[in-house]
């Protein structure tokens, strides 16, 4: 599989995960959700969940790749969530 189809397949699954409409640029990752604002637990929570979704995705094999282990484990716990 050449790099443009495998860069596409990765976009194609970071899109289908659970219906909700994602994108990625320079400020990093958004996703826009119709729902109630969150409590903070539900945040925590929901970062947890979305940690251990990067972490199956093909970005967690690239940034491991890219950074080593460690660092792509120190990058995770940068993710956050921000209600808006």
């Amino acid at each position: 599989m050449g790099k443009k189809s495998r860069l596409k397949k990765e976009r194609r699954l970071l899109n289908a995960s659970d219906g909700v409409s994602m994108w990625a640029d320079a400020d990093g990752i958004h996703s826009i959700v119709k729902d109630e604002k969150p409590s903070p637990e539900r945040v925590e929570e929901m970062e947890r969940a979305y940690r251990e979704n990067i972490r199956t995705s093909p970005i967690w094999n690239a940034m491991v790749k890219k950074y080593g282990r460690e660092r792509a484990e120190e990058l995770l716990l940068e993710c956050k969530i921000e209600i808006d």
